[in-house]
């Protein structure tokens, strides 16, 4: 999967931002990730209706306030002081195509093979040539 960054302008509108968050430097993920994630988009809010905000974005700045080590506390309290107009930069995992997507599970699986067998080659060419 690559990272995709996307700049995306919102106006807060009667029903907020219109999406939670979750995570920060004292809530990690269950891979140890601390960053700050949107956890749901609010049906009529204003990320629902722009369209762009997905489930699992990684919020990197709010009004060019930087977000990716921050505590949740911190993050949710930006939001808040943030306006009624926020300018966000964020960053979304891109599902790589189906043959992409083989190929890379092909050299996982096929270079420590391949290491192996280079590993094995040597050494018989080294014992074959010392004897």
């Amino acid at each position: 999967m690559a990272d995709k960054r996307i700049i995306l302008n919102l106006k807060r509108g009667s029903k907020g931002l219109g999406f939670n968050i979750i995570g920060g430097s004292d809530m990690p993920n269950q891979l140890g990730d601390c960053g700050i994630f949107v956890s749901k988009i609010k049906k009529g809010g204003a990320a629902d209706e722009d369209g762009t905000l997905q489930v699992g974005d990684r919020i990197i700045e709010l009004n060019s306030v930087n977000l990716e080590k921050v505590n949740h506390s911190f993050a949710v309290q930006t939001f808040l002081d943030a306006g009624n107009e926020v300018k966000l930069v964020i960053e979304r995992k891109e599902e790589m195509s189906p043959r992409a997507e083989k190929i890379g599970k092909a050299l996982r699986i096929g270079l420590p093979i391949l290491a192996a067998g280079i590993a094995v080659a040597a050494y018989i060419i080294y014992r074959t040539r010392r004897n």
